[in-house]
């Protein structure tokens, strides 16, 4: 079974390389933006509201916080945290697309 805190390790080892100490380049953020369009499994709708939601999640690992201690700079946490877990449900479809690119 894949708990979120698996969801979230893996989300680390798959961007973390290309990711800063609280943010996502610019240049990482388009190829990423890019896959997560190709994936019609995954929903990305608005792309600054989805950056902000990965940055969230990347947060949220990096601190070990509570989704209630989410800062308000990435939206409401309840919001975040509903969409990662629809996320979660999708995480294996996700991985093997990660895995047949590489």
């Amino acid at each position: 079974m894949i708990t979120p805190k698996v969801v979230l390790q893996q989300i680390i080892l798959t961007i973390g390389a290309i990711m800063k100490k609280e943010y996502i380049s610019e240049e990482a953020w388009s190829k990423i933006f890019c896959f997560l369009k190709s994936n019609k499994s995954v929903y990305c709708g608005n792309e600054k509201k989805c950056k902000s939601f990965m940055e969230a999640i990347y947060w949220i690992s990096r601190t070990g916080a509570q989704w209630r201690e989410l800062p308000e700079k990435y939206g409401k946490w309840n919001s975040v945290f509903s969409r990662f877990n629809a996320w979660t449900k999708n995480m294996e479809q996700i991985n093997g697309l990660l895995y047949s690119r590489t």
